[in-house]
């Protein structure tokens, strides 16, 4: 689509007090699907903005994005499960852990703890930010 085509549609959304990043995102799937060209997005996009029945589409493009987002308990789970039966070391703080299946030996200072339930979230989430590192033999 040109650019004068995509400030026409930025100012017919504002005229009728809508985000043009919002109708886009609740119309791109459908967009995709047909293969539809740039003139065909002009229209189809514009026709969404000119419609006299109201639609609240800032609140189907949150429901587009709360989809498309990963579920922070399922990624979790998966590192949970890749990281079973390995040890990993903290990049800056000198920790070591050992993971077993659901539970986690935490070696700092000479200090040894054994880590379950909660406490093994946060070292997920160590991994997942990178501050947890598999050690490589």
């Amino acid at each position: 689509m040109l650019a004068t085509g995509v400030c026409k549609l930025l100012g017919v959304a504002r005229r009728n007090d809508y985000k043009l990043e919002d109708v886009y995102l609740v119309a791109k799937r459908y967009l995709d699907k047909i293969g539809a060209n740039a003139a065909r997005c002009y229209r189809y996009l514009h026709a969404m903005l000119v419609n006299p029945k109201k639609v609240d589409y800032a609140g189907k493009a949150d429901q587009e994005r709360r989809k498309c987002e990963p579920d922070p308990a399922h990624e979790l789970t998966n590192i949970a499960r890749a990281c079973r039966f390995k040890r990993y070391y903290h990049v800056s703080n000198g920790m070591r852990v050992r993971f077993f299946d659901g539970t986690a030996e935490v070696t700092r200072d000479s200090n040894c703890e054994l880590y379950a339930g909660e406490q093994m979230q946060g070292l997920y989430r160590g991994i997942a930010n990178g501050n947890l590192r598999e050690v490589v033999e």
